[in-house]
């Protein structure tokens, strides 16, 4: 049931995005507004689905974090491609801190301490994926930039579908 709820939540938020793509021209205000009516909706949405049950909130806490990880990038951006890559390897170290919730001592298996290891994992996710977005193509020069940011976003593409796989298998 919380899977089906998170892929429907996931492709509402898609056919917004391209509704709101192709509606609006491509003229700056115009791109303002789409993304104006964009985050209003998803921030609508992501609430609904927090507050409507803790089963639901237990699955949303990941959208949450992601969705306030990637709204931080207007606040803050770290100026340092190197840090930020450093910072996306060592996000490889929920995976032991997730075994020792699921296989370590009692202490450590409490749904609160899950719940707050998956909101943090979310937060770095959004984060981090939008900062390399972010930086990618002001690094290089303006001849390059969109071929780069069109790169970033092949290799997003790769990677989420590579980990969709690997993840199904793991199921099995």
């Amino acid at each position: 049931m919380q899977k089906k709820h998170e892929s429907s939540t996931g492709v509402l938020v898609c056919i917004l995005r391209i509704i709101t793509k192709i509606s609006l021209p491509q003229t700056p205000q115009d791109l303002q507004a789409s993304a104006h009516f964009y985050f209003i909706v998803t921030t609508a949405l992501l609430l609904s689905c927090t507050y409507s049950g803790f089963r639901i909130l237990f699955c949303s806490v990941y959208d949450v974090a992601d969705f306030t990880g990637k709204s931080l990038t207007a606040i803050y951006v770290m100026q340092s491609i190197k840090k930020a890559s450093q910072s996306c390897i060592s996000r490889l170290l929920f995976y032991p801190v997730f075994t020792a919730c699921l296989h370590g001592p009692e202490w450590l298996k409490d749904e609160v301490l899950v719940v707050v290891v998956r909101f943090m994992l979310g937060l770095t996710n959004g984060y981090l994926t939008s900062v390399p977005m972010i930086l990618g193509p002001k690094s290089l020069p303006v001849s390059e930039a969109e071929l780069s940011a069109i790169a970033l976003v092949v290799f997003l593409g790769i990677g989420l579908v590579s980990g969709s796989v690997l993840g199904w298998y793991w199921i099995i």
